[in-house]
């Protein structure tokens, strides 16, 4: 059985998946296996990172660009700009 905590650390990558899932449908169309299996994969972290990249990619590639492994450091750190 599965505690509280470790039920809560397993659905937060899940929901974050779900979102970025309607999000990137919304904004080109359907979505291919080959991005369902990236965003059943991903680590927090990488869902994150995609967050951030779909408001400015132009391609749902561009959202996925250099995904490869590697470290969480290619992550917008600084605050966001909106103009």
């Amino acid at each position: 059985m599965i505690g509280q905590g470790q039920g809560i650390e397993k659905g937060i990558p899940q929901g974050e998946a779900q979102i970025l899932r309607r999000l990137l449908a919304r904004r080109f169309g359907a979505l291919s296996e080959w991005v369902e299996v990236k965003l059943t994969e991903a680590s927090t972290d990488t869902l994150e990172l995609w967050a951030d990249r779909i408001l400015d990619a132009e391609s749902l590639e561009a959202v996925f660009q250099n995904c490869g492994p590697g470290p969480a450091s290619r992550r917008r750190t600084g605050p966001m700009t909106y103009f």
